[in-house]
């Protein structure tokens, strides 16, 4: 017999590991003394990350059964992928954190030459941050359907669904654009100023493919908001303004057993 609780506890299981990577970052950071502006705002991206894995934490075991076995897989190979982000960004800010102050040389090549570098880890985490939010709420929309009272609070659900995971695919496709354009511009290193232009090139290797992992997992949650949209529309397609209310032959007079309230919406018809 299948444990109810497997598909919540895997997943539990690799965003833990993940928030715990968040949470060092964040006292790393935080303890560099003079940190550079680029660190600083990697520190707002790293907390926006982990509000987003948080949410994922309080999906239900029902709700990751209703997003299927293939949408379920990519969330975590996703998650899984932003592990990896974070434990990258720990590596680099490792010896700075020991030291607790950044040197002047250092802070230097923090600042300028290695800003892309900075800029390609925030990028990252948007990336994730995006991917892992539009799952969430991807997850609580099939619940939420069920609670709209009206067809048209329904239609705003499933657009807003639509709009918050088209706009992260937009962003996840641009970002894909711009690593393939600066791979396939990275020219074999012989003689290179920087010495760590194939760290670089490596690691935009490796954005590529947590790219393409958090595209594939938006491609199929905007596929899930789709279906919830059509589930929905035929559940209410038989919903009417009105009702119809026979009473066969004897269809004069008042007809009302106990109103104890307004009545409207009915159309009275004999048979």
């Amino acid at each position: 017999m299948t444990d109810p609780l497997s598909i919540t506890a895997s997943v539990i299981g690799i965003v833990g590991p993940a928030l715990h990577v968040i949470r060092i970052l964040i006292n790393d950071i935080k303890e560099i003394r003079d940190a550079p502006k680029n660190l600083g705002d990697l520190l707002g991206d790293l907390e926006l990350v982990g509000t987003a894995l948080e949410s994922v934490e309080s999906i239900e075991e029902e709700q990751w059964k209703i997003l299927g076995r293939a949408t379920t897989d990519l969330a975590k190979a996703t998650i899984k992928k932003t592990k990896e982000t974070l434990e990258e960004v720990d590596e680099d800010l490792e010896k700075y954190s020991q030291k607790k102050k950044i040197p002047k040389w250092d802070r230097g090549i923090l600042g300028f030459w290695k800003k892309k570098d900075l800029e390609g880890m925030s990028a990252q985490l948007h990336t994730c941050q995006g991917s892992i939010t539009s799952l969430a709420s991807t997850a609580t929309l099939h619940s939420s359907i069920k609670n709209a009272e009206t067809t048209n609070e329904m239609a705003t659900m499933v657009s807003t669904s639509q709009d918050r995971i088209n706009t992260s695919l937009t962003a996840v496709e641009q970002r894909l654009a711009e690593i393939e354009r600066h791979l396939k511009e990275q020219r074999p290193v012989e003689v290179s100023l920087e010495p760590d232009a194939e760290d670089v090139s490596a690691r935009a290797a490796r954005e590529r493919e947590e790219l393409e992992a958090a595209r594939h997992l938006l491609q199929s949650l905007l596929a899930q908001v789709q279906k919830v949209s059509e589930d929905a529309k035929k559940n209410k397609s038989g919903d009417r303004d009105y009702y119809d209310i026979l009473f066969g032959g004897n269809n004069k007079g008042v007809q009302l057993g106990v109103n104890e309230g307004n009545m409207s919406g009915f159309r009275f018809d004999g048979a």
